[in-house]
């Protein structure tokens, strides 16, 4: 089975453009906290069901949105059979922060796997439900987002029966694709009153989904209720919408610097960078590094995006220290805020 190229998020494919899409890179995937945990499927199974596959189609309407890539990406993504995949067996537990599964390959494809790879973490929370706490399991999750989660629900606790047949949940889950639009639009629709205008809003929730179903679920409640981009590239090209996304921690964890990380970005892709201030110190390193590249081009339209800790504090410190400069970046504030 292979998905196509598209299924993963626009940040990946800029990073891959901006880093080194061919050298050899090990993801690795772990928990950071909720005790142990039960891993209820074969990881190297599940990396093989999930392999990408592309088409000229599928890189064209990567360049139409700034996302032309290049020859390291495409062969990078083209050799599966260059990965070396370690993992625990199905039915180990493992303990948090310890790793249940590293992908080495070349750096785009490993990359690549990443959200989808991340979307697997619901199984292994069901099927230690399952075992811990099963009226919980139940109590949560008799109505589900859409009919692909309630299949991975029943195959997860199929799993685990057959791993501990002392285990005697029985779920099956209602499907409420309707109910769950609802919700993420009336959300969207506050979002869209607060700020005044659906085009500062974009969604990057791929890697936070179930599956690819529940997600495309929600991006199209919320295209519905004004939402015009989204960190999803597949879900942007199937609903007509923008994809988005330049830097995540990977990119700047990679050149081991913030500056030189950011100087990437911005020489190697033509497009408007994003500076993520957080992989090493926000105010110290972060912040001044970004500050000094927006300015070299003041017009250049860069942002800086804010991703962990007082994010309210350092959003009013870098609005106070770009002011200083004459800069008027733009900021990118994401969880941890109410409405």
């Amino acid at each position: 089975m292979t998905l196509s190229v598209l299924a993963t998020d626009g940040y990946k494919l800029s990073m891959a453009e901006a880093g080194y899409p061919l050298r050899r890179e090990t993801f690795y995937q772990s928990h950071r906290k909720g005790g142990a945990q039960l891993l209820p499927f074969d990881p190297r199974a599940l990396v093989s069901r999930i392999l990408p596959a592309a088409s000229s189609a599928d890189y064209t309407f990567l360049a139409a949105h700034g996302y032309d890539m290049g020859a390291g990406f495409k062969a990078a993504v083209a050799g599966p059979a260059a990965l070396e995949i370690r993992a625990l067996p199905k039915g180990a537990w493992f303990l948090p922060r310890e790793p249940f599964l590293t992908v080495t390959g070349p750096s785009a494809l490993v990359s690549w796997l990443e959200p989808l790879l991340l979307q697997a973490s619901f199984r292994i929370q069901v099927a230690t439900l399952a075992l811990q706490d099963p009226e919980a399991l139940v109590r949560e999750l008799s109505v589900v987002t859409c009919e692909a989660e309630a299949r991975i629900v029943e195959e997860t606790l199929d799993a685990v029966r057959e791993l501990h047949p002392e285990c005697r949940v029985s779920l099956r889950p209602e499907a409420r694709p309707e109910a769950y639009a609802s919700r993420v639009a009336t959300h969207v629709r506050e979002l869209v009153a607060i700020t005044g205008d659906p085009g500062r809003i974009f969604e990057v929730g791929l890697r936070a989904a179930t599956c690819l179903e529940q997600h495309h679920v929600a991006l199209a409640a919320m295209k519905g209720a004004g939402l015009t981009r989204t960190s999803n590239t597949l879900g942007a090209h199937e609903l007509g919408m923008i994809p988005v996304g330049t830097m995540g921690h990977e990119h700047v964890q990679r050149f081991g610097s913030d500056e030189v990380a950011y100087r990437a970005m911005r020489d190697r892709r033509p497009t408007r960078s994003s500076f993520l201030l957080d992989t090493f110190d926000t105010l110290r390193s972060g912040l001044p590094a970004a500050l000094r590249l927006m300015a070299e081009a003041p017009d250049a339209g860069d942002s800086i995006r804010y991703d962990s800790g007082d994010k309210e504090a350092q959003y009013r410190e870098a609005v106070a220290r770009a002011a200083a400069l004459g800069l008027a970046p733009v900021h990118i504030l994401e969880d941890s805020f109410d409405t």
